[in-house]
């Protein structure tokens, strides 16, 4: 059984800014994304006429399905926070 990561979200009532797509992506798949995010990064910074980072492009993974670098960030960095503060006793108990 492979383990999902918590980047997967069912749009419920999809506005204009969320995502069409149920991205559900397992941990290696995560772990290459955010590889190609940081090679173009440093491509980035050490050539500067390497091709841009546009935060509109897309995943280059075929199971993303064209899921945009700003929408991947946003759901990984939201999931990340989830994940850290569900176990985490509340401050008023």
């Amino acid at each position: 059984m492979t383990s999902r990561c918590c980047v997967s979200e069912k749009a419920k009532g999809a506005t204009a800014l969320e995502s069409p797509q149920n991205l559900s992506l397992n941990i290696a798949e995560v772990r290459k994304a955010l590889a190609s995010l940081r090679k173009g990064w440093e491509e980035v910074q050490q050539d500067p006429r390497s091709k841009p980072l546009y935060l509109s492009s897309t995943l280059p993974l075929p199971s993303a399905q064209g899921t945009r670098l700003d929408d991947f960030a946003l759901r990984f960095v939201l999931a990340h926070h989830q994940k850290r503060h569900s176990g985490a006793p509340s401050a008023t108990s």
